[in-house]
């Protein structure tokens, strides 16, 4: 370390109040230049582009009165400019900086220079510029320093979670708006003055006179309107041409929640944190904790996961068999079965829920409920790996307390109690947050279940070897994710499980791999649960994912309801009781038939809200059910659809069920309409390709103009173009004309048939009699004429499904 003893010399305080007067003149001159580099280049930039953007959304709003079609492809082309104007502006903004920031650097450096060259304090000047050029070096080098510093801290977390440097490196080259704001700029400092002179002139000459204490305003319009006291007088086109530009303004205000579902625009990533519960008693923090709770000995025994103990938002609660979320719109109970419950009632709640004020929504997606909420919540529980996974807003950080941890990024403190006291013991821990207030509920105190083997084992089950292939291994198909999420704590949970001796229907890894392979999506690292514990379920066995077998059709059937929501399905009658009837139409024709144990399925869209999107209708809790059941399900559909529907992401998400390899599949689709509205980024021939790989029939009750103006009284048309009539035999007569389009087109690809909708609606006899006739025809044709080639395969989510082709004997 290096002392220095200075005294005030004359020479030195010289030099000194020389070196603060020139510190001076250069910061002025860095303010200068700064504003000259930086502020006035910005400006005027942001002045061009502003005004490029004004001059655009005029045209649009003129564009607006003329052409409703584009609207909303010109809504999007919209918000791209305006998107491409910020980011070229902040690009703009960091570049300047960086050159002001490395030119100041070189101005300080060659100012001491000049300072202290000739002067007797040279040598200490000296040694002090090259411990500053040491530490600092180039302005490329304090930027190196500072982000050594800031990689390990929140800052610098944030940068690299955010992937800042990325984005800015995405956006470059802008020196051609410096010389067109130039442009713009001096243009506009010689003609703006002149256009305001020459505009108030006319203002005062044309429009407003000037009198004593008053000012008097001619503005001509076209209607006979003379005085403020009475209405203006209009002829009849005029108001005629009021209303038109009204109504077109409140059909552009109903749209819009419409549009908005199909805009793409860039978002900050949500900064969350994710725990969860699996198996039967495994935890995992919201700070990365792991630990085994003692099991259950009562089945009501209830604790509490986490709470918002600051602002009371949320308590989730947890039991032996279920998940209850409390919050301040509702109380959600999922049991392990994924069926919901509300408030405490013991009625089955259908999903897809949402609470009055849209604060609470819940959904099916095949395996899993999903629960979102405004209060920075949510939950996402999976009932096939027996996990469920909690996510709660970066906000709540130091704000939450139970068995989930404290939510501060500190594992160390996570088994705080409820009185504040942290412990060490796992037993007195659970005990704190145990709320049924039932004695035997908590375990005695004097017994430690800190450690993983503290279960009592009445066999010695080896280890499984897939627990250290697949959490330590290099080549593990989970690698890709260790780096994201520590996977020592779920191979620690596949040991214990592999050890367990209670009996189990799937393969004892399972629980800690698919816990795994959660948390990994949650992080945005997407991998798929091992081949290991992904098969397909068959009545003889269970079938490996990817093999391959030849399947015999049997007298069964899955059958799905594709359903529109739109209001339009409301006009002549309750559809969700015809839907009822038919379906109860169609499984009593089944069982006379010998065609048993057939299933029903509902799907949903075009609806309003939650309702738009293409969503899976729970039937007493479930994906598939028997035809007693079905009704719980129609009841809760809701038909509040303004728009056009399309149905194509609909029949997809139905194609992808979990179908019967032996089962024949079919599909019902009831829309008000032919495809109304195009609004599906699939194309027909893809939808094709799915209802023909997965062997299922589709049948299409919609408006068909064409059978309804024939003289006789006609219920539908076959997939080769016969007439469907409500005679005991069909009249073997083709209709000359095409009926229907793509839903139609579907249709005869896959031998279905096209149904009125309108004699549905009118529970018309006919209709009701035939539809149960036809489907019985094709389940028959299904098993006698066909058979099926199946396939073990992942969906889109990963999941293990048959995919059965039907392929003619």
């Amino acid at each position: 370390m290096i002392y220095a003893n200075l005294t005030w010399h004359p020479r030195i305080l010289n030099h000194t109040l020389g070196l603060l007067n020139v510190s001076l003149q250069m910061t002025n001159t860095t303010i200068n230049r700064t504003i000259d580099l930086l502020v006035l280049p910005a400006y005027r930039g942001a002045v061009n582009i502003t005004s490029n953007y004004t001059l655009r959304v005029m045209e649009f709003l003129k564009n607006i009165t003329h052409n409703e079609t584009n609207l909303m492809n010109q809504v999007i082309r919209e918000l791209g400019i305006t998107n491409r104007t910020v980011y070229e502006l902040v690009n703009y903004t960091v570049t300047n900086f960086t050159e002001i920031a490395n030119k100041t650097l070189n101005m300080t450096v060659e100012l001491v220079q000049n300072l202290t060259m000739e002067t007797p304090l040279y040598n200490w000047t000296n040694f002090a510029m090259n411990v500053t050029k040491n530490f600092t070096g180039t302005a490329q080098d304090v930027y190196n320093i500072t982000l050594s510093y800031l990689n390990n801290t929140l800052p610098g977390w944030l940068y690299r979670y955010y992937e800042v440097e990325g984005m800015i490196n995405e956006i470059k080259n802008i020196s051609h708006y410096e010389r067109l704001a130039l442009r713009v700029w001096n243009a506009t400092e010689y003609h703006v003055p002149k256009l305001a002179k020459y505009g108030i002139n006319k203002l005062l000459t044309n429009i407003a006179y000037l009198g004593n204490n008053s000012i008097a305003v001619n503005i001509s319009h076209p209607f006979n309107w003379t005085s403020f006291r009475s209405s203006p007088n209009m002829t009849e086109r005029q108001w005629q041409i009021v209303l038109t530009q009204f109504n077109l303004v409140k059909a552009l205000a109903k749209r819009i929640p419409y549009m908005s579902r199909h805009l793409a625009l860039p978002s900050m990533p949500v900064f969350t944190k994710t725990a969860m519960i699996f198996g039967s008693r495994h935890v995992y923090t919201f700070d990365g904790r792991y630990y085994e709770i003692p099991a259950y000995d009562n089945g009501d025994c209830t604790y509490v996961l986490a709470r918002d103990f600051v602002d009371k938002n949320f308590t989730l609660l947890s039991s032996q068999d279920t998940i209850t979320l409390i919050t301040r719109d509702a109380a959600i109970e999922i049991d392990s079965e994924n069926v919901v419950r509300l408030n405490g009632q013991s009625k089955v709640t259908e999903l897809p829920f949402e609470t009055e004020n849209g604060n609470v929504t819940i959904l099916r997606e095949a395996d899993y409920v999903k629960v979102s909420t405004v209060y920075g919540i949510s939950l996402e529980c999976d009932s096939k790996n027996f996990n469920c996974l909690v996510n709660i807003s970066g906000w709540y950080r130091n704000k939450t307390l139970g068995l989930l941890g404290t939510n501060d990024n500190e594992p160390s403190n996570d088994w705080r109690k409820r009185d504040g006291r942290n412990t060490t013991n796992v037993t007195d821990f659970v005990n704190s947050y145990e709320v049924s207030g039932i004695a035997s509920c908590k375990k005695p105190p004097g017994r430690d279940f800190n450690t993983i083997n503290w279960l009592e084992r009445s066999c010695n089950n080896p280890v499984s070897p897939l627990c250290t292939i697949l959490f330590k291994s290099d080549k593990s198909e989970f690698a890709p994710c260790f780096d994201k999420v520590k996977p020592e704590p779920f191979m620690l949970a596949c040991e214990s499980d592999s050890q367990d001796c209670s009996s189990r229907d799937r393969n004892a890894i399972c629980d800690s791999t698919a816990a795994y392979v959660a948390l990994c999506r949650a992080k945005g690292v997407w991998l798929n649960q091992t081949s290991e514990c992904e098969t397909c379920g068959d009545v003889d066995r269970q079938r490996s994912l990817n093999e391959a077998w030849l399947e015999d059709s049997k007298l069964t059937a899955d059958i799905v309801l594709v359903v529109s929501k739109s209001e339009k399905m409301t006009v002549s009658g309750r559809p969700e009781e015809q839907l009822k009837n038919l379906v109860n139409n169609i499984d009593k024709k089944l069982e006379g038939e010998g065609i048993i144990d057939n299933r029903y399925s509902l799907i949903g869209y075009g609806g309003k809200r939650i309702h738009a999107d293409a969503r899976q209708h729970t039937i007493r809790g479930g994906i598939f059910k028997e035809e007693k059941n079905f009704n719980r399900g129609a009841k809760a559909l809701k038909f509040e659809g303004q728009w056009g529907t399309d149905a194509f992401e609909a029949i997809k998400l139905a194609s992808e069920l979990k179908f019967r390899p032996q089962a024949s599949r079919l599909i019902f689709l009831v829309t008000e309409d032919e495809r109304s509205a195009v609004n599906s980024s699939l194309r027909i021939e893809e939808v094709q390709q799915l209802l023909e790989n997965n062997g299922i029939v589709l049948n299409v009750i919609s408006e068909y103009a064409a059978l309804q103006k024939n003289t006789i009284r006609i219920v539908g048309i076959s997939h080769d173009g016969y007439l469907i009539s409500g005679k005991d035999k069909d009249r073997k007569y083709k209709l000359l004309d095409r009926v229907g389009e793509d839903y139609a087109k579907l249709a005869s690809a896959t031998r279905g048939s096209l149904y009125r909708l309108d004699m549905l609606m009118d529970s018309n006899d006919d209709l009701f009699k035939k539809v149960p006739d036809i489907t019985a025809k094709q389940v028959r044709f299904d098993v006698e004429k066909t058979y099926k080639s199946c396939q073990c395969v992942r969906n889109a989510d990963g999941r293990a499904i048959s995919r059965c082709k039907s392929i003619r004997i």
